[in-house]
């Protein structure tokens, strides 16, 4: 054997490396702990730690699944990302230009601070149709969203927090954007864990993800940030995302900053100052 190199071992189920498991509440869904414990420390029932590994979770790593590998040959030429530019010029300028099939923007702020019309101002400049998904707000509620901000396009709107009932209508409608308010509150039957939970979380942040990677659309998924500007929930959202942006709101002024916390389709970091109306001109700040 060559100086330097490794012998290739055979992959066996007594050294194929094992999955860890997480651990839920059965009762009131507390969970995506690395152990089990006696007494939920939620609820406070006993013996209702179960795991979300299945049995055959060893075939997950099993030698069939294997995918074979693939040289990258550069050979001076990339792959060009298509934009769609928004018409909204603080979106389009975040994003490097606009939007990005087949990518998933993550967009956090704390409550209050705009999201949701910043969604909704997206979605009515945006060429195609537009699905705005709502599992927290009500329709009637989004109207009321709609009609403070001043827009006047009609959007397609789902009240609905159930994400295969979601994938359903979405590739029904054949969205070029599909906005997803929020992310906390979207649940996935097939996956353990009430709303909200870092389970579902990361569960559902991963399905949008890969569905969106699929197809010909942009998928915005709208995230909390805690009053003290940082994220709420699990890290691997971001990790998930190809673009992140926080909505920071100044306690003092009010002002508000889209800042791009990380991007895989545009430059990174930047911010952006928020103008009261869209139509107002909006340029980067300086860090």
């Amino acid at each position: 054997m060559a100086k330097g190199r490794r012998a290739s071992a055979e992959v066996t189920e007594a050294t194929r490396p094992a999955l860890a498991p997480e651990y839920f509440c059965r009762a009131c869904g507390f969970g995506d702990a690395p152990s089990a414990w006696f007494q939920c420390p939620n609820c406070g029932e006993y013996g209702t730690a179960v795991s979300d590994l299945p049995p055959d979770s060893l075939a997950v790593l099993s030698p069939e699944r294997a995918l074979a590998s693939v040289l990258l040959d550069y050979d001076g030429e990339t792959s060009v990302i298509h934009r769609h530019p928004t018409g909204y010029a603080l979106v389009d300028a975040a994003l490097g230009g606009g939007l990005a099939y087949g990518h998933t923007i993550y967009l956090a702020g704390a409550p209050g601070s705009g999201k949701t019309t910043l969604a909704l101002r997206t979605c009515e400049t945006v060429r195609g149709v537009p699905l705005f998904v709502s599992g927290e707000e009500s329709e009637d509620q989004t109207k009321q969203t709609i009609v403070r901000a001043g827009l006047a396009r009609p959007i397609r709107f789902l009240y609905e927090d159930h994400l295969p009932v979601i994938f359903d209508e979405a590739a029904r409608v054949d969205p070029t954007l599909l906005v997803i308010n929020s992310l906390d509150k979207m649940l996935d039957p097939a996956r353990r864990g009430a709303p909200g939970s870092s389970t579902q979380i990361k569960h559902c942040m991963r399905q949008l993800v890969a569905w969106t990677s699929a197809r010909d659309l942009c998928t915005l998924v709208i995230g909390q940030l805690t009053w003290d500007n940082h994220s709420a929930g699990p890290r691997a959202v971001e990790h998930d995302a190809s673009c992140v942006l926080y909505l920071r709101v100044d306690a003092a002024t009010g002002a508000r900053t889209l800042v791009v916390r990380k991007s895989r389709i545009s430059l990174s970091p930047a911010w952006f100052q928020v103008p009261h109306q869209p139509s107002q001109e909006t340029g980067p700040l300086a860090p």
